[in-house]
């Protein structure tokens, strides 16, 4: 009896390691005998149920199952999403990546750009950002300006898709507030006298965000520059495009 006992004893930890093998195996094998649609119709009911670990399961195995083919095209899109809504972005950023480079002619290409725009524009945002009103001029730059690329490349190669037009408005946005960080940093060096890498950083806004509200500051902010260093002939030259392109502006008189 106690020779059982003690057989009973050390097989028991051997009959659990085994039984949760068999119940991973079960899963799988039991995943691998539903039928495409099956798969489908459970990948898209755990994303809508927010399962989305479980949602990339499903849609891992149709990939497996179908490499090739519609079916694995939009399996790759929807796990854009899935990665983009459980706050995976870097998984987000690359599948996304790896649909453009797999399909780089694809009619849903527009998408693929368009969600790294989303992705690279949400990952700019702190958890701070998005409780309080923020000044997104202070936002990661970095991703900001990737951002842009993303949406910038929606609106000129996909005019007429769905996302042009969403994407050229976060597109102005982007830039608008881009130009208005250039502006934080050239106005941080004005204020310690760094007059050369103000009028840089101003120059940075005429450059890559012409247009923007932020201009009109940049041309003010390099006059005084440039009236620092005496650099007459630039400051001059500032100030007669300052009063042809804003005659209105209140700051001329001080100048």
């Amino acid at each position: 009896m106690i020779f059982k006992a003690r057989y009973y004893i050390s097989i028991c930890p051997l009959l659990v390691i085994l039984s949760a093998c068999g119940s991973l195996l079960s899963k799988e094998q039991k995943m691998a005998a539903q039928s495409t649609q099956e798969l489908i119709i459970q990948a898209k009911d755990n994303t809508r149920g927010a399962q989305y670990k479980t949602a990339i399961s499903y849609y891992d195995t149709l990939e497996a199952r179908l490499p090739m083919g519609s079916i694995a095209e939009e399996a790759k899109l929807a796990k854009i999403y899935i990665y983009y809504k459980d706050r995976e972005p870097e998984k987000a950023i690359a599948e996304a990546d790896l649909f453009l480079k797999t399909y780089p002619n694809h009619a849903y290409a527009d998408y693929a750009w368009y969600m790294k725009g989303m992705i690279d524009y949400d990952r700019a945002l702190s958890i701070i950002d998005k409780l309080l009103p923020p000044d997104r001029s202070r936002i990661n730059p970095a991703q900001m300006k990737r951002s842009l690329i993303a949406f910038e490349t929606v609106v000129k190669n996909y005019p007429n898709g769905e996302y042009a037009e969403e994407s050229l408005q976060r597109a102005i946005f982007l830039r608008n507030n881009l130009s208005k960080s250039e502006m934080n940093v050239a106005d941080f060096y004005m204020r310690r006298k760094a007059y050369i890498a103000a009028a840089n950083r101003a120059q940075n806004v005429l450059d890559l965000y012409d247009g923007t509200p932020s201009t009109v500051d940049a041309l003010y902010l390099q006059v005084k520059a440039y009236r620092e260093l005496k650099l007459d002939v630039l400051a001059n030259d500032r100030l007669r495009i300052l009063q042809l392109n804003f005659p209105r502006d209140p700051r001329l008189s001080k100048l």
